[in-house]
């Protein structure tokens, strides 16, 4: 409210103004921080004295924060020693704390950001694992395993019966017993050969591979002999008594 010089109370009310005034000034140091701005813009005299305000006010603003930090976390309780049970109180601050954190980066939409690029980071890393080479979608359970034994080793009855009416298993057999003649004059060892095929149908199994590629053999079997028919041309009666041999190892292998 305005002052009237003729009010009785004038003075009395003017003297009250002006201590509330100084006090305001000097809760805020804003009385000692202008004189010495002053001081200095009358000892330099600048040419943008306007810069060197706003320096000095930067200046004094960093240093009034810093001193009401270390206010802040001297009157602050200590932290519970080792194991020591945190006190209600350090309990309310953190809680308090943590409430004007989150407000802010809520208002800020910092928190929302952060959010949504961790959702993008977990959805880049589940895309990359489902894509990675030899990784198969999705791995059979093992109830699916167990259930799928028995179509899996019809499955591969199926596929070595199209691959040798198609010639493909001849051709194979023929390939390797030329190259163990050619390498090796040893008889075959059925176990170790016996062994390694097992080994090698159970990782395939494991990895989802081998019923994909009983799929892809059985279709392809299939087409072959629909089109073309069954030819298998033996070169002479030595090879076809080999591979005969090869066949009937096959068979007892399996």
């Amino acid at each position: 409210a305005e002052l009237d010089d003729k009010d009785p109370d004038y003075s009395s009310r003017r003297h009250l103004m002006a201590l509330s005034a100084r006090r305001y000034l000097d809760t805020h140091n804003l009385l000692a921080w202008s004189q010495g701005v002053f001081q200095t813009l009358m000892t330099e005299r600048p040419a943008d004295p306007w810069a060197v305000i706003d320096l000095q006010a930067r200046a004094a603003q960093a240093e009034v924060r810093a001193k009401d930090e270390a206010l802040r976390l001297k009157e602050a309780p200590p932290p519970p020693a080792v194991g020591e049970e945190p006190t209600i109180a350090s309990i309310d601050v953190l809680k308090s704390e943590l409430r004007g954190v989150l407000k802010e980066a809520t208002g800020s939409g910092k928190l929302a950001a952060a959010l949504e690029e961790l959702q993008s980071a977990d959805q880049g890393t589940e895309g990359a694992l489902a894509g990675d080479v030899g990784l198969a979608p999705a791995l059979p359970s093992a109830v699916d395993e167990a259930m799928d034994v028995e179509r899996l080793r019809r499955g591969v009855k199926d596929a070595l019966a199209a691959a040798q009416g198609d010639g493909r298993l001849v051709d194979a057999l023929r390939m390797s017993r030329r190259a163990s003649a050619a390498t090796s004059a040893e008889a075959l060892n059925v176990d170790d050969v016996r062994n390694e095929a097992q080994a090698i149908l159970s990782e395939a199994q494991r990895r989802g591979l081998l019923a994909r590629t009983l799929s892809q053999l059985t279709d392809h079997g299939a087409e072959v002999e629909n089109t073309v028919g069954v030819t298998v041309v033996a070169e002479d009666c030595e090879e076809e008594e080999g591979e005969e041999e090869e066949l009937q190892e096959f068979e007892e292998m399996e």
